[in-house]
């Protein structure tokens, strides 16, 4: 059903009354005849209008289920993508179900971090909806100094520790690769997105999904990917649906570069630095 957002009070074998939240449909408003204050829909909506409550009349009957809010759109079908390469499943694959034209993201911005700890940026891989912000905290006992040319977002952090850094934001979909000027192996990747459904595969290489009904481009997306993402179409009705995806991958997993003698000592002139009590060698 893709009708109005309507909240059932009540469901009997005659006419009921309803909460509507006139938002797409406003030629529904002509349908209202008072309005309801202290009703509340139990579900969250997302729409970005204001929302106007009025009491209609609707038919019910006893055969009639519900168990939520229609939020004016088609009731969501989960996706399920498994990625896997030559080897195996793959962890941290960035799988999107993309629309023709981008879907306007609603409600605040999300924030999100990439922490850095033990001279690595974790997690690895990040995947935010356009406009997110992203914080970069340090827990290292050295500082680092964050940024990234990408297109997609060109920023700079100046060398830093703790969580002194501003967030930033992200408001352009791509790829964004982010390094440190100060340790050469720490890489971390932000996958900027135009659409709400997306999600990245865990140990088993899978990433479940639920969006409405209707046409998708599918993409994946893996550090370790050879070219550009994958991407094939794909159609989901109303029936659950089970994808399995195989992408050509270059080279090993990055390797967690284990700290040297140089990064040990900048780590020592750090805490020496902090703590002034403590005597230099």
């Amino acid at each position: 059903m893709t009708l109005a957002t309507v909240c059932l009070m009540n469901v009997r074998s005659r006419p009921v009354k309803a909460c509507v939240h006139l938002c797409r449909y406003p030629s529904l408003a002509a349908s209202a005849t008072s309005d309801l204050p202290g009703a509340r829909c139990r579900t969250a909506m997302r729409c970005g209008r204001m929302w106007t409550r009025k009491v209609i009349n609707i038919v019910g009957t006893s055969a009639l289920v519900l168990t939520g809010c229609l939020a004016g759109v088609a009731l969501a079908t989960p996706v399920t993508v498994t990625v896997q390469d030559a080897g195996g499943v793959l962890v941290d694959a960035v799988v999107s179900l993309e629309t023709a034209r981008p879907v306007p993201a609603t409600g605040t911005s999300k924030t999100v971090s990439m922490d850095q700890l033990n001279s690595q940026f974790v997690p690895a891989v990040l995947a935010v909806r356009t406009g997110s912000l992203v914080r970069f905290p340090n827990n290292d006992q050295i500082r680092h100094q964050v940024y990234s040319f990408s297109p997609a977002k060109k920023f700079e952090l100046p060398l830093f520790q703790g969580s002194t850094a501003a967030p930033v934001r992200f408001d352009q979909a791509g790829l964004v690769t982010v390094g440190c000027n100060i340790h050469d192996w720490m890489l971390g990747y932000i996958v900027v997105l135009d659409t709400p459904y997306f999600g990245k595969s865990g140990s088993d290489g899978r990433v479940q999904i639920d969006a409405p009904a209707g046409s998708y481009t599918l993409r994946v997306w893996h550090p370790r990917i050879k070219g550009a993402a994958l991407s094939e179409p794909l159609v989901l009705s109303r029936d659950a649906l089970q994808r399995r995806v195989t992408v050509q991958t270059t080279g090993t997993a990055p390797a967690v570069a284990p700290p040297d003698d140089r990064v040990r000592a900048l780590q020592d002139k750090f805490r020496r630095a902090a703590d002034p009590k403590k005597p230099s060698p």
